[in-house]
């Protein structure tokens, strides 16, 4: 159930991020806004050098809460995703 998918991630988000890559990429696929959003969390939280472009994938999701939440933690992010920033407006 999604409740169930939302308390692992969340979990795994407390956790020190134990195995967070593949239950990541699993909520990014998710049907569910909520779960994405959780998906791109761990991304953030764990991702290191790969947050940056998996964020700006989540600027073209299909849910508005999901752009919403992509765009504000790029913009907390700041300088270092500006030329990924740049990329998009050049397009």
């Amino acid at each position: 159930s999604e409740e169930e998918k939302q308390a692992i991630i969340e979990g795994i988000a407390k956790s020190g991020g134990v195995e967070w890559l593949p239950i990541a990429q699993l909520a990014l696929e998710d049907s569910s806004p909520e779960i994405r959003i959780l998906g791109f969390r761990l991304y953030n939280v764990y991702g290191e050098n790969d947050r940056i472009p998996v964020l700006v994938k989540g600027l073209f999701d299909n849910n508005e809460y999901v752009n919403k939440f992509a765009g504000n933690t790029l913009i907390k992010i700041g300088q270092p995703a500006l030329p990924y920033v740049h990329k998009i407006i050049a397009l």
